[in-house]
């Protein structure tokens, strides 16, 4: 069910608005492991990408659950794979996993994404 946070607590700013939704679907070491995984890159080729170094990737990726590393660098990666057409999820409505949805496939192209993977309707 999708509704603004705003209807529900009332007189809530966007930017407040925003910062609640996004913790609610705040990147875990779990997703990222997940989202690297679904374009087949290295630790070292997202570093070279996002701008996040190859250690702190590893130090996210190693924790099941929320990584212990700043908000603004799980910020960072998670505004680099939203980019990118994922989507993190994690509630007991909608269930536990990460959706992506290519660029190529967004703009109607071919239906490989970076890694070379076949994408499914």
């Amino acid at each position: 069910m999708e509704f603004q946070l705003s209807t529900v607590f009332g007189g809530i700013d966007r930017k407040t608005e925003s910062k609640l939704t996004m913790a609610a679907n705040r990147l875990t070491g779990t997703h990222a492991r997940a989202a690297r995984g679904i374009l087949a890159w290295s630790v070292r080729h997202l570093a070279e990408q996002s701008g996040i170094s190859e250690s702190s990737i590893k130090r996210i990726e190693a924790t099941p659950g929320n990584p212990e590393v700043s908000l603004d660098l799980l910020d960072k990666l998670q505004r680099f794979y939203e980019g990118r057409g994922f989507k993190f999820v994690h509630n007991e409505a909608d269930g536990y996993g990460v959706y992506w949805r290519s660029s190529e496939r967004r703009r109607g192209g071919d239906r490989r994404g970076s890694g070379g993977l076949q994408r499914a309707e």
